[in-house]
């Protein structure tokens, strides 16, 4: 049973994501997990999600809602046994509310930074700003009926596919007890191409080599209601259409973060 929930509404979540060739990530990666690699190509980039307060009452204005969370990650896996477990590794994560960061650094297994973020959101075309030392993101785009043709993926679902499988386990940089776990809602979420006029992210840019990196595609994931939960056990399970996180190895890891430059 948990020990506590909290539902939030993602009003959009907007993923641009680069093909990586699999070698460049050598350097990033923990013992004992790889590139999760699709058509030959490894996967990372940045994942800008808004959350509203609709469904919020006083308390939930206090802790910072809306706000945006501004993650940078690449797609991962491991070994568990005879199983082969998809994830992905956290590299970075930014909140554009102090009060929501502050609160985030007890409950990520990674340590979370403010950001200041900026929107314009004219009917299907967004221009996204985020600045922080060292990782700036610029984002403009526009609802696009077709998916990118160039990409390494069929089809704007497949690509929400493959990041909704990566999200059940997901790694910080603390290879120990650095693991949280997240689901979206199978079936109910929509996914919609973008075409991206302008893309670029400080953090990719700094840490890959041109040559290593390429823009693949940009998808906006809407109708999200996931929840955060904590139960008894130090074993936890996977809940669909919710988040569940193991929040004693989640306490640990953050301390150990500290130390770890974002």
């Amino acid at each position: 049973m948990p020990l506590w929930k909290l539902t939030k509404q993602a009003e959009r979540l907007t993923l641009c994501n680069y093909r990586i060739k699999p070698e460049a990530l050598d350097h990033l990666l923990p013992q004992g997990t790889r590139a999760r690699i699709h058509n030959g190509r490894a996967f990372g980039g940045v994942t800008i999600k808004n959350y509203n307060c609709q469904k919020y009452d006083i308390a939930a204005y206090l802790m910072g809602f809306p706000y945006e969370i501004i993650l940078h990650s690449v797609a991962i896996e491991w070994d568990e046994g005879k199983e082969i477990k998809h994830g992905l590794l956290i590299l970075a994560l930014h909140n554009s509310s102090r009060m929501s960061a502050f609160l985030s650094k007890k409950l990520y297994p990674v340590k979370c930074n403010y950001v200041q973020f900026e929107a314009e959101e004219h009917f299907s075309s967004y221009l996204f700003k985020a600045h922080t030392k060292q990782h700036d993101v610029y984002l403009h785009a526009g609802m696009e009926p077709h998916f990118a043709e160039e990409s390494f993926f069929s089809s704007a679902r497949e690509a929400g596919n493959f990041f909704q499988e990566s999200l059940i386990h997901q790694h910080s940089l603390n290879q120990k007890n650095g693991r949280f776990f997240q689901s979206l809602a199978e079936g109910q979420w929509t996914c919609q191409a973008l075409d991206i006029r302008e893309f670029s992210s400080q953090f990719f840019e700094a840490n890959f080599d041109p040559k290593d990196i390429e823009v693949d595609h940009a998808v906006m994931m809407q109708k999200l209601e996931p929840s955060w939960c904590g139960s008894v056990g130090e074993e936890k399970e996977v809940i669909s259409s919710s988040f569940a996180m193991n929040q004693k190895s989640a306490r640990k890891a953050t301390k150990s973060s500290l130390g770890l430059n974002n």
